[in-house]
C-alpha cells in the first residue's frame, strides 16, 4: 500500500468513528444518488474497499507501469499502460496514433510488456477491449476470450476479456 493509499485509509477509519459508527445504530440509512460525486466520496469508497480485500489479498502491491511511443521530437505518439497485481499484469490501456498505425508498434508494445511481465514472475496477461478495436490482434498474439459482454456499452458493440498465460 502506497502513502496515498495509507492517507486514504487513515481518512476512511477517521469517517468510520465519526460520522458512519453512530448511524449504524439507526434503522433506516438515507441512500443518495449523485451524478458526478466528488473524487473524495469516490476514494473514500476505493478506500473502504481496499480495507475489506487487504484480509484476503494482504500482499496486493498494486503498480502502475507505461511503455510509451514517442516521436522524433519527443511527441508521445501512442503506449500501453497497465498494472501489475500480485502475479498478474492488467493491460489498461493500448493506443497509437493514426498516423503511426499499422507499422508494427502495437506488436512491439505487447512483446516487451510481455517479456517484462515474464521477468517479473507474472503468471497472466489480462485486458478488457471493445469489438470494434482490435480482438484480431490480441487473439494473434496468444491471448484467449475469457468472457464478454453482448450489447455493452452500446447495441451491436460487445466488451470482451482477454487473458494470456505467461
Amino acid at each position: 500500500m502506497n502513502v496515498q493509499e495509507k492517507v486514504l485509509v487513515v481518512e476512511y477509519l477517521h469517517h468510520l468513528q465519526t460520522v458512519l459508527v453512530p448511524n449504524v445504530r439507526e434503522k433506516f440509512v438515507n441512500l443518495e444518488l449523485v451524478h458526478n460525486p466528488s473524487v473524495a466520496d469516490v476514494n473514500l469508497i476505493c478506500a473502504g474497499l481496499k480495507i475489506f480485500n487487504v484480509h484476503h489479498l494482504p500482499e496486493l502491491n498494486e503498480r502502475d507501469l507505461a511503455i510509451f511511443i514517442k516521436a522524433e521530437n519527443a511527441e508521445i505518439v501512442g503506449g500501453l499502460v497497465a498494472l501489475t497485481v500480485c502475479s498478474i499484469m492488467q493491460i489498461k490501456y493500448l493506443w497509437i496514433d493514426e498516423r503511426y498505425r499499422m507499422q508494427g508498434l502495437g506488436s512491439k508494445l505487447l512483446l516487451q510488456i510481455i517479456e517484462y511481465a515474464k521477468s517479473l514472475n507474472i503468471s497472466s496477461i489480462t485486458l478488457e477491449t471493445y469489438s470494434f478495436q482490435a480482438p484480431a490482434f490480441y487473439l494473434a498474439h496468444g491471448f484467449v476470450e475469457v468472457g464478454k459482454y453482448t450489447d455493452y456499452p452500446a447495441v451491436g458493440i460487445n466488451k470482451l476479456f482477454y487473458q494470456k498465460a505467461l
